[in-house]
């Protein structure tokens, strides 16, 4: 793959906006290959990657006009998502210094009626997306964790009111989540990145336990039902980033298209407030990358994409290299995949209610270019062919376009939280039962109980006040992988189930260990549950369609109780969260999994209703 010279669009006549962008000057309005508005953000272009940015949120007409929204010289910008209706457009919006907070704007799409929604200055909120309800999901450090590579403030999935109050964290995960969205199921979609790494020193070869990825999940508006990732592979040897800037395709609900970084030719990008946008890519590049299309499968364990752009890193031919200037032959489908017309750094994707996709694009690398050259919005087909540019200014980046267009809102996936019982549990049917994860297949009667673990949350306030006191250098180093602090332990039943009543809203994960106390298989992915919870699976890190495994349930007939809280108010020896439970619902209960009326996938959902 070779990075193309000409940056105007190819086999075109050479359009207006590229003329000007050639010649330096303003682009002209003139009439664009679009039907909708567009808002989008534009920043100043910055010198380096630690630059203080300044910028704007404007409005892209069909005619070609622009306009400046928030039309201020002293803001940044970031995270535009435009309300159902179309007639308005909730933002993060950081004023005045580069120290000042991250906080949740709205505005008219006519740029009408600017307001604060965020209520607390003290914290960073960002990645608002409205709720049919009125409500607004967003990401927030109100938490303040910290993550294990920079150890800076991460932020975690949350919902407030449209008034900014009412603001409750959804879900709890150390080192944060990128991108809330409403899915056309009804369900939030977000990346999230998990990140563990046991190395002491950064070049050490990674444990083969180790994992950073930023993976697509999918939970309840309640922020339950965080069980399986929506797309992408959480197997052995994933240290490698994944999936930002992830959007649904309204032409073709269920499917994805987003930004992806390769951990071949990219770094990880500090997940920090003080960033532009957080997202897996080279330091150099501003976080620009690969844009992807990912179709997610039932109970999917790899990362089979769709390349709409070239891959990242690819090198510039030399003269005379015939090797590397050969061209793919007609029919080599391994060949094209994801070749596209313009090979550079893509970002921000789109996908347009026509199925055409805008994104924002740049042509090099930072560090490989006399000056850094603009983000632009380009626009393209579907399957990423026909790339066009559609708007440039040669002085100011473009990112982040969403089209202006009302929609239906979705009926929204309320979810399984249940606030009364301030316990969740964990069961597992076989805890033989894996597949694809690379560890250890237990033989049956090797594992005999399970060890819960609670990560160790930290915290940059703990680092900082440490620092001042003089007492150290901080709680934790950069790239020092988080504690845990064992809870207890759970026996496995004689049918190789566990079953455990956990705390709630707290990082956990578990080891399966022998009778020695040799651990067996570690879960790398931490978890957290709500209230009232119940996640079951045929086995941990198994098939998930329930046509494997054991066909009983036995530990679920007396739950280890490790959640620090009374499981049983009345006392008659049951967890009151499963009163009534195997009356209800036979199937996930003793020995009636397989019972009639049991159909293959019910155990893949994992989260079950309890009356």
């Amino acid at each position: 793959m070779r990075h193309s010279t000409t940056h105007c669009p190819r086999d075109l006549s050479i359009s207006l906006i590229c003329l000007a962008l050639v010649l330096g000057g303003p682009a002209v309005a003139e009439a664009l290959p679009i039907t909708r508005p567009l808002v989008f953000i534009q920043y100043s272009i910055p010198d380096d990657p630690q630059a203080v940015l300044r910028g704007n949120l404007y409005r892209l007409d069909p005619d070609g006009t622009i306009s400046n929204l928030t039309n201020r010289n002293d803001v940044l910008v970031r995270d535009p998502e435009v309300s159902f209706d179309a007639t308005r457009v909730v933002f993060a919006m950081r004023v005045g210094p580069d120290t000042a907070t991250w906080q949740v704007w709205e505005i008219g799409v006519d740029g009408s009626g600017l307001r604060l929604v965020s209520r607390d200055p003290a914290y960073n909120d960002m990645d608002p997306s409205y709720l049919p309800d009125g409500r607004i999901i967003f990401t927030t450090d109100r938490l303040r964790w910290s993550d294990g590579y920079e150890n800076v403030p991460t932020a975690q999935l949350s919902v407030m009111d449209a008034d900014g109050t009412d603001v409750e964290v959804l879900k709890v995960n150390t080192a944060g989540h990128l991108n809330p969205v409403l899915g056309s199921n009804g369900m939030i979609y977000m990346t999230q990145w998990d990140f563990h790494d046991r190395r002491q020193e950064m070049n050490e070869e990674h444990d083969d336990l180790d994992v950073n990825r930023f993976l697509l999940w999918q939970v309840f508006a309640d922020g339950s039902g965080l069980d399986h990732p929506a797309f992408g592979a959480h197997t052995i040897e994933d240290f490698t980033p994944g999936y930002v800037e992830v959007r649904e395709r309204p032409n073709a609900p269920g499917t994805f298209v987003g930004t992806f970084g390769s951990g071949d030719t990219q770094e990880l990008s500090s997940f920090s407030p003080d960033r532009l946008i957080f997202v897996p890519g080279n330091f150099h590049t501003f976080e620009g990358a690969q844009l992807v299309r990912m179709e997610p499968q039932p109970n999917q364990n790899d990362d089979t994409i769709i390349g709409l752009t070239p891959s990242v890193g690819d090198e510039e031919c030399e003269e005379g290299d015939e090797e590397c200037e050969e061209e793919c032959e007609e029919g080599d489908e391994e060949c094209e995949e994801g070749r596209g017309e313009i090979q550079g750094y893509w970002r921000s994707p789109l996908p347009l209610a026509d199925g055409r996709i805008v994104a924002s694009y740049t042509p090099d690398l930072l560090e490989n270019r006399d000056g850094p050259q603009p983000f632009q919005l380009w626009i393209m087909n579907d399957d990423g062919s026909g790339q066009e540019l559609l708007y440039a200014d040669p002085a100011l980046w473009s990112l982040q376009a969403v089209e202006v267009i009302a929609r239906t809102p979705p009926t929204v996936a309320e979810g399984e939280m249940k606030p009364l019982y301030p316990y969740a549990i964990v069961n597992a049917f076989d805890v033989t039962l894996r597949e694809n994860d690379q560890q250890p297949n237990p033989s049956p009667g090797q594992i005999t109980e399970i060890r819960v673990l609670r990560e160790d949350v930290r915290t940059p306030n703990t680092h900082d006040q440490q620092v001042d006191e003089g007492t150290g250098t901080g709680a934790f180093d950069p790239w020092d992988d988080p504690d845990t602090e064992v809870i207890g332990t759970a026996p496995v039943a004689a049918d190789e189930s566990f079953a455990v009543v956990v705390p709630i809203d707290t990082p956990l994960t578990w080891e399966l260990l022998d009778a020695a106390g040799n651990v067996i298989v570690r879960e790398r992915f931490g978890t957290e549950l709500r209230a009232g919870e119940i996640r079951q699976c045929a086995g941990c890190h198994s098939p998930h369609d329930g046509t494997e495994g054991s066909t009983t349930n036995f530990a679920l007939d007396s739950p280890t109780n490790l959640s620090g809280q009374n499981v049983d108010l009345n006392g008659n020896g049951v967890v009151d969260l499963l009163e009534g439970l195997c009356e209800t619902m036979p199937q996930f209960c003793s020995s009636t999994i397989f019972a009639d009326g049991f159909e293959s996938g019910d155990v893949g959902q994992w989260n079950i209703s309890v009356p």
